[in-house]
């Protein structure tokens, strides 16, 4: 997981939005945020690119156990990662009429925390994060990238020297991209747009932000088209 956020710059604002960019591990979810991070701004929009675990005191403990190598008592984190996202919002709204991009929200919970309780013997555990995490608005677009679990896991091994305790964890991680596969059933009333995540990243883009424009922003809004993008995947 990475860290840093950037700050949004001076420009037209049209109200706050909160856009995520999510899927397993190794998809290319931080290379396609940065990407609709430069096209928005390029459109004159206040854009901040964040993620989560973000930089609280909760994010930071986040941090340190899964750079120890240890996942942590499972209710634990859910809790972390809740308080880490209550602290998230309120830095959130302090931006006021921005575009916010993030990288994981209230789904990564639900696909990360609910697998791991359900795996330690909680046989409700996805609800109880999902009642959990209802308390938090919800995301106005969640952004799916869909890889299949052997690219992704391949992805992920190429990108990371020191693989966190989730990341070096095989079996979550397949059950994380077959949660993610069906986050439409998990999350009923979320809007959920889904694009392919194979490709090159300027292909990949090119499904991202026409999803993006389809859900949340009318033609006036700034021109579409292919945006151009470094080749790769990450």
């Amino acid at each position: 997981m990475s860290s840093g956020a950037s700050q949004p710059g001076d420009a037209r604002r049209t109200g706050a939005k909160m856009i995520v960019v999510a899927g397993p591990d190794g998809c290319g979810k931080d290379t396609q945020a940065r990407l609709l991070r430069d096209e928005l701004k390029r459109r004159g929009e206040a854009v901040w690119l964040t993620q989560e675990p973000w930089t609280s005191p909760y994010g930071q403990k986040i941090r340190q156990y899964l750079r120890e190598g240890a996942a942590g008592d499972p209710v634990e984190m859910a809790l972390l990662f809740a308080l880490d996202r209550n602290a998230h919002l309120a830095a959130i709204r302090d931006m006021g009429s921005v575009v916010t991009i993030t990288t994981r929200f209230t789904e990564s919970s639900i696909v990360y925390q609910g697998a791991i309780l359900e795996a330690s013997g909680v046989p409700d555990g996805t609800l109880w994060v999902a009642s959990l995490n209802g308390l938090f608005p919800p995301a106005d677009l969640i952004v799916v990238l869909d890889v299949p679990v052997e690219v992704s896991l391949h992805q992920l091994m190429r990108r990371s020297h020191s693989p966190d305790a989730y990341e070096r964890d095989r079996s979550l991680q397949s059950e994380v991209a077959s949660r993610y596969s069906r986050l439409e059933q998990l999350m009923p009333s979320a809007r959920i747009a889904r694009v392919s995540g194979i490709g090159t990243e300027t292909e990949v883009f090119e499904r991202v932000i026409r999803a993006v424009d389809s859900e949340l922003f009318s033609a006036g809004d700034g021109a579409r088209g292919s945006v151009g993008g470094p080749e790769g995947q990450r």
